[in-house]
């Protein structure tokens, strides 16, 4: 089981993620998303404050302050801007076309390991980010004889792709941190830029008031107080700690198994119908993300050593 721990952690992240997902979809609509952000990350950082010192991890480290740095400006990345953009996304799509939306994560790790570690891009990958778009144009499409567009809902994709390559840019850039430090206290220094950031924004903006008026106890905390405690927490513990044990070409792969778990759950739980246009498009994107992880591991097996 130890042998296979970090391909474990890169599906029950999934499953989690997909989880709060729905919450958040369900819960968060009357919530800005820079709020709904910051709500979910004081819970995290709460929780892992109570949780290291069970696992015997210190906040602070005797390590180089660059590290402190990388990990603070990740978070900042990945989730003070990553994660309000995608809160953005979600309000204008529904949890099934985001299901669709996520195969681009893979492509995007892949894009920014080579940009920020200098990791081999695939040319033919470039087939499976093809499918990918493909299947996103399909299943954003209405249902008519012809090609119509909802443009909220292509503003949704729009913002949907870009909080994928903001995240993406987070995970990749902290990976040589992860490499060396312990995994709790990288999690938590990360979150913690980050709320603190997502913090000064709220505080600097004219509208501070009612971003913080947000936060108050109301109906929708039933679904955002257990998706802001399975999201930053389960999801992003199990997230991290999937690219911290096994290959990142393999946790994103496996991350990608969040398209199903997402897909069924909007089923189950938020009632979307699941039109032809949706199931084609969910099979499509995945073998496009598979296309392009499987032309990525052939590109590193025949890359020279050094």
């Amino acid at each position: 089981m130890e042998k296979y721990a970090g391909e474990i952690y890169a599906i029950l992240s999934g499953l989690f993620w997909a989880m709060a997902v729905c919450l958040f979809k369900k819960g968060g609509s009357q919530m800005p998303p820079i709020t709904l952000n910051l709500f979910k990350n004081i819970i995290g950082v709460f929780l892992f404050a109570i949780s290291l010192p069970i696992v015997g991890q210190p906040l602070f480290i005797d390590v180089p302050a660059y590290d402190y740095l990388m990990l603070i400006l990740s978070g900042f990345i990945g989730m003070t801007l990553g994660d309000t953009v995608f809160f953005a996304a979600l309000k204008r799509v529904g949890a099934s076309l985001w299901a669709i939306v996520t195969a681009f994560y893979a492509p995007s790790v892949i894009l920014m390991a080579y940009i920020v570690l200098d990791e081999r891009l695939p040319a033919l990958g470039f087939i499976g980010i093809a499918m990918i778009v493909f299947a996103i144009v399909l299943a954003s499409t209405k249902k008519s004889d012809r090609i119509e567009f909802d443009k909220n809902r292509l503003i949704g994709v729009g913002l949907g792709i870009l909080s994928l390559l903001l995240m993406a840019a987070g995970i990749v850039m902290m990976k040589p941190i992860l490499d060396r430090s312990p995994l709790w206290w990288a999690i938590q220094i990360r979150l913690i830029g980050a709320t603190f950031s997502l913090f000064v924004i709220v505080l600097l903006s004219p509208k501070r008031r009612e971003l913080l008026r947000a936060m108050l106890p109301d109906k929708h905390w039933k679904y955002i107080v257990p998706g802001s405690i399975i999201g930053p927490y389960f999801a992003l513990g199990f997230w991290i700690a999937g690219f911290k044990y096994t290959l990142a070409g393999i946790a994103a792969i496996l991350n990608q198994l969040n398209m199903v778990f997402i897909f069924v759950f909007a089923w189950l739980f938020l009632k979307e119908p699941l039109t032809w246009r949706r199931w084609v498009g969910l099979i499509v994107a995945l073998s496009g993300a598979a296309v392009v992880i499987y032309f990525k591991s052939q590109a590193d097996a025949l890359a020279p050593v050094p």
